[in-house]
């Protein structure tokens, strides 16, 4: 059994297909395309990648440390999968202090930009009652930070800075 790389499923060609909502035809299209539960992955990947969830679901962070290893080539021990908050600050410190103040203006930008896009709430009074929009944050969001040669600190910034101005409370870090 060959082990599924994550990146493999990037082969399969996923097309974006437009509907155009104020064409009636196009309209009952979409509705029907929603409704079809078309498969987009083959069952035998669904099956391993069910199978390595629920492993992880029962098996926490052995699980996580197994595959791993088996997947990735890389033995950890659980120590490894947290950072303590004494050795951020310790990596912080020993950060150029020209990159440090590069980071703390991306930082400062990002969530700027973010701010501004987000949604007020939103009241509509119709002939039957009043309807509202109250755009509330998610608690808490796991944030994907690729390392392959070395971490790409721009990613973080980029999804952390957008979550952190949604007003997602706690964020998780991984590589």
């Amino acid at each position: 059994n060959p082990a599924i790389r994550p990146w493999a499923l990037f082969r399969y060609n996923l097309p974006m297909r437009i509907f155009r909502y104020s064409n009636p035809r196009e309209a009952r299209a979409f509705e029907s395309y929603c409704l079809s539960r078309e498969e987009r992955f083959s069952p035998a990947i669904i099956r391993k990648v069910s199978g390595i969830v629920s492993a992880v679901r029962k098996g926490g962070d052995r699980a996580l440390i197994e595959f791993t290893r088996r997947f990735d080539g890389v033995s950890m021990k659980p120590a490894s999968l947290r950072v303590r908050p004494g050795e951020m600050a310790a990596a912080w410190r020993a950060t150029p202090r020209e990159d440090r103040l590069a980071m703390k203006t991306a930082w400062g930008n990002i969530l700027r930009f973010h701010r501004a896009q987000r949604q007020l709430p939103v009241t509509v009074r119709a002939p039957h009652g009043v309807l509202r929009q109250v755009p509330v944050p998610i608690e808490r969001v796991g944030v994907h930070v690729p390392a392959g040669r070395a971490p790409l600190v721009s990613t973080f910034l980029m999804v952390a800075g957008a979550a952190r101005a949604a007003g997602v409370r706690d964020l998780v870090m991984f590589s």
